[in-house]
């Protein structure tokens, strides 16, 4: 084919260090999370928090574990907020989010992984799959930012 394979960015689940005992999650689980049709895990109540509308990060979040676009699920809110449903995801920048992550168990957030370690006070999640539990990086790890297009 003649050219370069392009590197994808994985999107690692994070929760704080602290949530003793919350080390892997599925997708469908992610889903129902953040679409507000499941607000408990392991007895604890989770929030879940969003990086900002538009960005790559969100867009790619968004199509690998809700299954839809931005702007459907966008609808799917408003019809939410309008029948008097749960509220959606909080949405901050992506230090914003990771701070609310590390320093409050029960929350669950993502970020682009381009890192070895995680950031002081929090712990990535593998994802499950196939009875399989992956890391980013892992061959198979199911939610990723496709790389972006070569100028």
């Amino acid at each position: 084919m003649g050219g370069e394979a392009r590197a994808e960015t994985p999107l690692a689940v994070v929760v704080s260090a602290e949530w003793e005992g919350m080390e892997e999650i599925s997708i469908p689980v992610l889903r129902q999370l953040y679409l507000g049709r499941r607000t408990r895990l392991q007895g604890r109540r989770v929030r879940c928090v969003d990086l900002p509308a538009g960005s790559r990060a969100r867009g790619a979040f968004t199509r690998s574990v809700i299954g839809r676009s931005e702007r459907a699920v966008e609808r799917y809110w408003l019809r939410q907020t309008l029948a008097g449903g749960p509220p959606p995801p909080r949405e901050l920048d992506a230090a914003a989010a990771l701070a609310w992550v590390a320093r409050e168990p029960g929350v669950l957030g993502y970020l682009e992984w381009n890192e070895r370690a995680p950031p002081a006070g929090v712990r990535v999640l593998a994802i499950v799959v196939n009875g399989r539990a992956l890391r980013p990086g892992d061959l198979g790890y199911p939610i990723r930012v496709p790389a972006s297009p070569s100028p």
